[in-house]
């Protein structure tokens, strides 16, 4: 089925759609349901497994094993690319079963995405960074209980912040639905 007619997308012809968010549906709580009422097609994953309310079909990954004593930023980057193989070994798969999604739009904090452009390089991602993260997103300097952020507390975040960026660098275009959001990422 065509997905685009001259340039625009047409519902009449449903649209694939790959949802992904390792809390699957997460942002898309309420964008899942109106897609599917609207005839389009979609596939999910996910790394948990709560039920979920999709129609569509529903991939779950394992959750990748933390490592033990080292940085938080080398962490999160090692889980990352954890994530990003089995999904991009979902992707694999629906591919050669014949299932080609003709838009991605996936959460970017987790790293899942990272691995799709070597299945699918040209299908568009909508990605959804949510947030840069900063020491202060955490309490550091805000919440009286927490000290003000040192050089640690910072170094924290640039896995994650790494990450993101990695991930936004593949997209084509990026969600930031509040002006908090958007303000906390680098000009």
């Amino acid at each position: 089925t065509k997905a685009r007619e001259n340039g625009t997308w047409s519902s009449d012809l449903g649209v694939r759609l790959l949802l992904i968010h390792q809390n699957f549906p997460g942002q898309f709580r309420q964008l899942a349901p109106y897609l599917e009422q609207r005839g389009h097609e979609l596939v999910a994953i996910a790394s948990h497994q709560r039920p979920i309310a999709l129609k569509g079909r529903v991939l779950r990954y394992e959750e990748p094993a933390g490592l033990k004593g080292v940085p938080l930023g080398t962490q999160i980057w090692h889980e990352g690319l954890l994530r990003a193989a089995r999904v991009a070994h979902f992707a694999q798969q629906l591919e050669q079963e014949g299932w080609h999604p003709n838009l991605i739009l996936a959460h970017t904090g987790w790293g899942e995405t990272l691995g799709l452009k070597e299945v699918w390089p040209a299908v568009p991602q909508i990605l959804w960074p949510e947030l840069w993260v900063r020491p202060e997103h955490g309490g550091y300097g805000i919440d009286p209980l927490k000290p003000p952020a040192g050089l640690d507390n910072r170094l924290e975040q640039l896995g994650r912040n790494a990450l993101t960026r990695t991930a936004l660098s593949a997209a084509s275009s990026w969600v930031l639905p509040t002006r908090h959001q958007a303000e906390s990422l680098p000009p």
